[in-house]
């Protein structure tokens, strides 16, 4: 496809993405009274289910209507391509908008975000609707406003085209997410995670390949604040990210409520956190932020024991991806999260990371001391023993002579 081609009452004016899901167009309908433009998604898969999909451009119309949600216009075939159809926004995705900040943005700035975020959650949990999907890339600005877009459609059409899988996007996913368990707490875990993002402009589990990022995320607690962030930020963060849903904030509400709440007693502002000047050039965008599939488990995994406060410098000790899991906290989790324990413990063991490469020459280097150490003792037990024997023999000579000469 190409600027210029249509598909059905729509003609292609330029390519606006393309990722995993397809190609996301900026498209025109013209009309005899106004020319509308849209975003036309196209997905890449062939065999997708267009009845789900209508479904879900359903449930998506139902929630229409809020500021803070981007509504769907249409879904259905054009020209032997299934098209989804829904609003222009002309001010790009909260990716764009956090790299035109330089990659992290003060906390009023992160709090007035994220509260649009969850006002739009707000209204879409009161419809029994969770959108499973909410990473910066699936918030579309309408100037300074918000818009939450792209739940369910794609993980429908990635899903039918994937039977047994479950689509999702693994740095924003919380862990019972991982054994296909999506509720309200889980949109509140993202929200929580890009919340974090903002503010750092760094993710809460930075570790690089898939099965380090579950297991971190299933065992581990987030990534360390800086020293200077407020205790009532800390807190905040704390139960967002709390492993066990039950124990994050129970409703996008209660979770505005406290979000305002650690703003206020955070001020002033300004004074902490990173700043433009130290923090990353862009936002995480690389593997770990796209969305991909993940083998659908039977059984939801247990929670494991609620996350606490993180501590306020980063401490000197290994992290996920640099030791094996221990099996006490891997054992009762479901299939999906199983499978990727076990294949990053064994990735663990039976291969060498820079740092265990690291940890393996400090290591070889001590047993090399202790190999010297031994030597010198062996050595001076050895001529010890030489000049007793040397002693004992001019001794003996000595006492025979006497007894001779007497």
């Amino acid at each position: 496809m190409q600027p210029g081609d249509t598909l059905g009452p729509y003609t292609l004016v330029r390519l606006l993405g393309r990722g995993a899901f397809g190609q996301v167009w900026l498209a025109e309908r013209r009309t005899a009274l106004a020319v509308t433009r849209v975003a036309l998604k196209i997905p890449l898969a062939d065999d997708v289910d267009l009845d789900a999909i209508r479904k879900e451009a359903s449930i998506w119309a139902q929630a229409s209507g809020h500021p803070n949600v981007l509504p769907i216009i249409e879904a259905d075939i054009y020209d032997g391509q299934v098209v989804i159809v829904s609003e222009y926004a002309p001010d790009g995705s909260l990716v764009d908008w956090l790299v035109r900040k330089g990659g992290v943005v003060s906390l009023p700035e992160a709090a007035k975000m994220v509260d649009g975020i969850l006002a739009g959650l707000e209204h879409l949990h009161a419809r029994q609707i969770v959108h499973r999907d909410l990473k910066p890339a699936n918030v579309l600005l309408q100037g300074e406003t918000p818009r939450l877009a792209d739940f369910g459609i794609a993980r429908v059409v990635r899903a039918t085209s994937h039977t047994g899988h479950i689509a999702g996007t693994p740095a924003y996913m919380p862990p019972e997410a991982f054994d296909g368990v999506r509720t309200e707490q889980g949109d509140l875990w993202a929200a929580g995670v890009v919340f974090q993002q903002l503010i750092t402009g760094r993710l809460p589990f930075p570790q690089a390949d898939l099965p380090s990022l579950m297991a971190a995320i299933l065992t581990r607690e987030p990534a360390p604040l800086p020293a200077d962030f407020p205790p009532a930020v800390r807190s905040f963060l704390a139960t967002a990210l709390c492993k066990d849903p039950a124990h994050r904030f129970a409703t996008a509400t209660a979770m505005r409520r406290a979000l305002a709440q650690a703003v206020a007693a955070s001020a002033p502002v300004g004074a902490w956190g990173a700043s433009p000047a130290t923090a990353p050039a862009r936002p995480a965008t690389d593997s770990r932020a796209a969305a991909v599939t993940v083998p659908a488990a039977s059984v939801p995994a247990p929670v494991s024991t609620p996350a606490g406060a993180a501590p306020s410098a980063i401490p000197a000790t290994p992290t996920a991806d640099t030791l094996p899991l221990p099996p006490d906290r891997a054992a009762g989790l479901g299939p999906a999260a199983s499978a990727a324990l076990g294949s990053h413990n064994k990735n663990r063991l039976d291969s060498e990371t820079p740092g265990t490469e690291s940890r393996g020459n400090q290591g070889r280097e001590s047993q090399g001391r202790e190999s010297q150490g031994w030597w010198w003792i062996a050595a001076g037990v050895a001529v010890t023993l030489l000049l007793g024997a040397t002693l004992f023999l001019a001794l003996l000579v000595y006492f025979q002579g006497q007894a001779f000469r007497s």
